[in-house]
């Protein structure tokens, strides 16, 4: 019984990594599209900051995952919008757009 329980944790862990990292992935996607596309100066330092921070999570995460089990290949994990739900959600874009810069400290360009 202590095995199961033991595996079942584990199993539980190893989906919380790769949901989080998923997310990672769908942020790092929105983020980088978000800098893409600014014009000014400041507010491409502050998105390119939470770019950074993104980037720090994602091979955080790649390291713990191998680390959990090393056939796992975390560059191949997809996307998961979940991330998006304290700004609003994916159905209202603008709204979304405006609440993430808002939480960055940034002004819609």
């Amino acid at each position: 019984m202590a095995l199961t329980m033991t595996r079942n944790r584990t199993q539980a862990t190893l989906t919380k990594l790769v949901q989080k990292l998923a997310e990672v992935h769908d942020e790092l996607v929105f983020a980088q599209t978000l800098h893409d596309k600014a014009e000014h100066g400041d507010s491409r330092g502050a998105r390119a900051s939470r770019i950074t921070d993104l980037h720090n999570q994602r091979d955080a995460l790649y390291a713990t995952l191998v680390q959990f089990d090393s056939k796992i290949v975390p560059q191949t994990v997809g996307t998961l919008d979940s991330w998006r739900k304290p700004y609003g959600g994916s159905r209202n874009l603008t709204r979304l757009v405006t609440r993430y810069l808002q939480a960055l400290h940034v002004t819609e360009d």
